[in-house]
């Protein structure tokens, strides 16, 4: 007997333990045939859509490591749409996917050749397909317009004298000032024009706050930012 307010042990057996710790796959081969029906099923109730869905963009993937690779995106943005000229009511319904909440600059991959099939055999409307050439139509089933994926190339090159010399350091120093930091300033006075670079900043610094000083009374200062 246990001491104060514990639980009495007891064994809880019959629960069938196996049904719960065994999962068999006995049911696979039934499954693919079962699968490979619905398929079928699918594509003669689509007809003649293609099997595998609608229309989607090519876009980069995302995080810096994979960014450089392509794949299929969701849907293609109303900027996109509206550049070929497809009303954006008008894509669902001829297989090309509409998202309106992206915002990007994709107009490539949109100038394939579309058939318009009738929604109703007995409403005929402009720019539907001849009769012969929706008999003619096939289904396809695997995957339209596929995205290629090249391959980079290296390039196999002489080194020089003049690449060893190269200070690759230097050259990524000098060009990230010259984009963030390229301010030149010009003062108009007694018709010379002095300029100030930014590596002259240090010295001259005295010098550019009496020229300051003097534009802001006489009001011909002129302050240009150019970007290199």
């Amino acid at each position: 007997m246990v001491k104060h307010n514990n639980v009495i042990p007891s064994s809880h057996f019959r629960k069938h333990w196996q049904n719960y710790v065994i999962k068999t796959w006995f049911n696979q081969p039934a499954r693919k045939t079962r699968r490979r029906t619905a398929r079928q099923k699918k594509a003669m109730k689509i007809f003649p859509r293609p099997t595998t869905g609608c229309l989607r963009p090519i876009v980069h993937e995302q995080t810096l490591k994979y960014n450089m690779e392509v794949r299929a995106g969701r849907r293609f943005t109303l900027e996109e749409l509206k550049s070929t000229g497809i009303p954006k009511k008008l894509a669902p319904t001829i297989g090309i996917s509409v998202d309106h909440r992206r915002k990007n600059c994709y107009f490539e991959g949109l100038q394939a050749k579309l058939v318009v099939f009738l929604r109703r055999a007995n409403h005929i409307k402009a720019g539907d397909s001849p009769a012969e050439e929706i008999a003619n139509a096939t289904q396809l089933q695997g995957p339209y317009l596929p995205i290629v994926r090249e391959k980079p190339t290296v390039e196999l090159v002489t080194v020089t004298d003049e690449l060893k010399s190269f200070k690759a350091y230097d050259k990524l120093r000098v060009e990230s000032m010259n984009t963030l930091k390229g301010i030149t300033f010009f003062f108009n006075q007694d018709q010379k024009t002095v300029s100030f670079w930014p590596s002259f900043f240090e010295k001259n610094l005295e010098l550019l706050r009496v020229e300051l000083r003097r534009s802001r009374k006489s009001r011909t200062t002129q302050i240009e930012f150019h970007h290199f």
